[in-house]
This record gives C-alpha cells, sequence and structure tokens, in this order.
C-alpha cells in the first residue's frame, strides 16, 4: 500500500526539487499539489473520489526552516473540509462535478487543455470556445464553475483582450477566472492582474500547472505562474534600476557600482584614474542621495536594485 501524499508550497519551485526526491523513496505515492491552505481543501474536494481524507490525509508542509509531514486524522482534516464545503452529500462525494468552459483560438491547444481537465476526478468541461464572442454565448448556455481561457482571442473590441476580462467580470463575478497567454510585457500581465482574474499562467510553464491554477483559483485564490512571476520581477528589478540611475551622475553611478562589486575606494581610484578623495567624495553622496547609511545597507540595496547579478 502506498503512502499518499499532497504537497502543498506557495513557491512552484520549490515543489519539483521535492517531487523528484520522494520519487526515489518506494511506497510514495505523491497524488496532488497545492499553493496554499485553502487550495488543499479545495484539491480534497475535487479530489475526495480518490483520496481517503475520512482515514488520512498526509500533507507534506514546507518552509526554509523546516520540512515535516504533518498527519492529519479525520477528526482535524475531516473537520476543516466539511466546514469549507457546501456542495457534498453526507457520504462525503461530490454531488456534481466542477464544471468548466474552455476557450482558445488554437484548436490544438484547445484539445490540449480539455484531454487534461477530463484527466481529473470530478471535473468535466461542459462547453468550449474558440473566440470571445463564443465564448460569452458559451456562459449564457451553459451553467459552469470555472473559465479557462486565452488572453488574446478574436471577438474583442481593442484586440488586447483586457475588455474581454473587463466584460467577464463585470457580467459573471462569481465565477473563478483563469487566463493563459504567452504575453511576455510585464505591464499587460500587471493589468490582467489587477482586474481581478483568479489564475495567471503562462503558455510557457508546465502544462501540469493548470491544475494548481485550477484549484487554486476554486479556492478563491490568485495563483500567478512562475514564468509570469519571473517576468514581474524582471520588470520590477529594471524600474528600481532605472530609479538608481536616474537618482546618481554618471559618475557617481560608476563609484557605486565598483564599490558593490568589492572593489575598495582606493582600487577604484586606480580603475578610474581619480584620487582617492574624489571616489570617496562620491561614494558617500551616492550613498547620501539614496539614504544608505552603511556599507551593509549598500550591498544589499545594490543587489534588490539591480546594480550587481
Amino acid at each position: 500500500m502506498h503512502l499518499r501524499i499532497i504537497l502543498a508550497d506557495d513557491h512552484p519551485f520549490v515543489l519539483p526539487g521535492f517531487r523528484a526526491m520522494l520519487a526515489t523513496h518506494a511506497g510514495v505515492m505523491i497524488v496532488g499539489e497545492a499553493a496554499s491552505a485553502t487550495s488543499l481543501v479545495a484539491y480534497l474536494a475535487i479530489n475526495q473520489s480518490s483520496i481517503a481524507l475520512n482515514y488520512l490525509a498526509a500533507i507534506l508542509c514546507l518552509s526554509s526552516k523546516t520540512h515535516s509531514i504533518v498527519v492529519l486524522g479525520p477528526s482535524a482534516a475531516g473537520r476543516q473540509y466539511r466546514e469549507g464545503r457546501e456542495t457534498m452529500n453526507d457520504s462525503g462525494q461530490m454531488s456534481t462535478p466542477v464544471r468548466a468552459i474552455i476557450a482558445d483560438d488554437h484548436p490544438l491547444v484547445l484539445l490540449a487543455i480539455e484531454n487534461l481537465i477530463g484527466s481529473y476526478p470530478n471535473m468535466q468541461v461542459v462547453g468550449r470556445a474558440a473566440d470571445a464572442t463564443e465564448l460569452f454565448m458559451e456562459l449564457d448556455r451553459c451553467p459552469c464553475d470555472l473559465v479557462l481561457m486565452d488572453l488574446y482571442m478574436p471577438g474583442g473590441f481593442d484586440g488586447s483582450g483586457l475588455d474581454v476580462l473587463k466584460q467577464f467580470k463585470t457580467r459573471y463575478p462569481d465565477l473563478a477566472l483563469v487566463v493563459l497567454t504567452m504575453e511576455t510585457e510585464a505591464t499587460a500581465l500587471q493589468k490582467v492582474i489587477s482586474l481581478g482574474v483568479d489564475g495567471l499562467l503562462s503558455k510557457r510553464d508546465r502544462i501540469d500547472l493548470i491544475h494548481v491554477a485550477v484549484v487554486t483559483a476554486l479556492a478563491r485564490e490568485c495563483y500567478v505562474g512562475p514564468a509570469v512571476r519571473t517576468l514581474l520581477a524582471d520588470a520590477t528589478r529594471a524600474q528600481r534600476l532605472d530609479f538608481v540611475r536616474s537618482t546618481l551622475s554618471r559618475r557617481e553611478l560608476e563609484v557605486f557600482t565598483q564599490y558593490a562589486c568589492g572593489f575598495n575606494v582606493s582600487e577604484i581610484a586606480v580603475r578610474l584614474g581619480r584620487s582617492v578623495k574624489t571616489i570617496s567624495a562620491q561614494k558617500c553622496t551616492a550613498m547620501r542621495k539614496l539614504s544608505l547609511r552603511g556599507d551593509a545597507e549598500l550591498f544589499r540595496f545594490a543587489a534588490e536594485h539591480g546594480v550587481i547579478a
């Protein structure tokens, strides 16, 4: 008999490492993943038919400080699960499956998503659309719990996909919405998130992360995939670096950068052909402009603002 484990962590990059580690252990089976405690409850609801919650729920809780397995028996896990469900009957089985409508203007992508969702227990695709117009027709025709859609599809008014999202959130505010995209512009991605979507996933991410996004969306939390998070982090880093460049003069930035890279004042003076007194003054001026009170703050600031890699 296998020990069935759900991996729960809010850092998607952590999960593959532990997934690989546990794969080497005989008698251990990973049955699911969740990005938060709330998502975990939602996952258990969706997968109740394949996970014996009434007997045992083994949850691998990961953090930077501790690696431990927390076992929730029927009294704790069952109570938390029962308090969070409204669509379950007394026997613990879902009365109706989670109904999903999927939308993408690429037939192969649509087929792949449909096959993927069809493989999940207690989920079914009840509608398909190849453009924004068809999507709203399907939404009016088929009651559903979740929509999984491409950001850019024919049928939008402004061509950005944002107008479709605005219409969706206005007309169907209670439906969970997960957006898939190939967009790499951070500003556009930030606008999508600001519109209140429940999930945003790049098509460059692993396809199995759609499951994580779906579970999180059904728990009414926002899941942002690793590729999108990287793009947003890089954009934030670039904006911070632009702030430094606009605050310091060219010579101050030269000195600040080289000092942050580990060169001392004398070495920088030789490298730049200036006096030690001048280099010291420019370093002090840069620190004053950036409100830095010591070398420790300088090094941390340089790393956080992209001055050094």
